[in-house]
């Protein structure tokens, strides 16, 4: 990685809003958000330089992570950051023998990559009857974020190909290990970790089924989606749900209303919030 020194005022070139990327087959996307080809990948990712800042010929304890080709600022961070170039995290997942890349997402001007994963053979989980799961698990490489690479739990709903995100993340991989055979092997346990946390979730919303709970005591405490939102979950309710129904209805407005109006970093955080609703599943004992 390429470090170099430059004056703030020559450098601080955000992105605007409706700045446009143009891929390799010439497809202009706006630049917030950009699914690439996995075939593509490598060659369609920006790579990165880190430019330390100087305000006033002084150190100010910040860089620039700069677009390498248009030399456009993607955020800028504190200098202990380290960072692994996006295309680096894609080679290290396409290395893995039991898993296969099934969308690469790249985010906020470049500051972040999605790669969601899935078995080769991909798995089933059964929710309740004639409701499956099939299993993934998302590796999620942010510029901002200081030494690591996290992994999340993430899977596609059968009966409406809902997408859905793990209620629990399964932990960082260590950037220090990066390149080495010891990084692979910690990634990969990491990604086997969120598929079986999927297996620990069937029992959860099994648990949600049968625990019925007040839809008002509910509402109370996750009215976090927009007004007209909120009124589409209740118009399905009654009084008295049981807590996967309450769930679903959030996860219905959020997975099929909501993604062509938002970007995927914010569904994903409207879906965390929905997730918080089964923490108040009864267990049997």
């Amino acid at each position: 990685m390429k470090s170099k020194t430059i004056k703030q005022s020559q450098i601080l070139k955000y992105h605007q809003s409706n700045k446009e990327y143009e891929g390799e087959r010439k497809m202009k996307t706006k630049w917030k958000e950009i699914v690439l080809e996995v075939s593509k990948a490598d060659e369609q990712l920006p790579l990165v330089d880190e430019i330390n800042l100087l305000a006033h010929d002084r150190e100010t304890g910040v860089k620039a992570i700069v677009d390498r080709k248009t030399m456009d600022t993607i955020c800028v961070v504190k200098n202990e950051n380290q960072i692994v170039q996006h295309n680096n995290v894609v080679k290290e997942v396409l290395k893995l023998e039991n898993y296969t890349i099934r969308k690469i997402t790249l985010m906020q001007n470049g500051q972040m990559l999605l790669v969601d994963v899935t078995e080769r053979t991909p798995k089933k989980i059964e929710l309740l009857p004639k409701d499956y799961l099939e299993c993934g698990a998302r590796v999620i490489n942010d510029y901002t974020k200081n030494k690591g690479l996290s992994v999340q739990g993430s899977a596609i709903r059968l009966v409406c190909e809902n997408g859905l995100t793990a209620p629990t993340t399964t932990g960082k991989v260590a950037i220090e290990a990066f390149g080495t055979a010891d990084f692979s092997k910690e990634l990969e346990s990491k990604i086997d970790a969120s598929f079986k946390v999927w297996e620990e979730h069937a029992v959860l919303f099994k648990n949600a089924n049968s625990t019925v709970v007040s839809v008002k005591d509910i509402l109370q405490d996750h009215s976090f989606l927009a007004k007209k939102e909120m009124e589409e979950v209740i118009v399905k309710l009654k009084d008295k749900e049981s807590l996967y129904n309450i769930w679903n209805e959030y996860t219905r407005i959020i997975q099929h209303n909501l993604i062509p109006k938002k970007k995927t970093i914010d569904i994903i955080g409207l879906q965390k919030r929905a997730n918080k609703i089964l923490q108040v599943v009864v267990i049997p004992e």
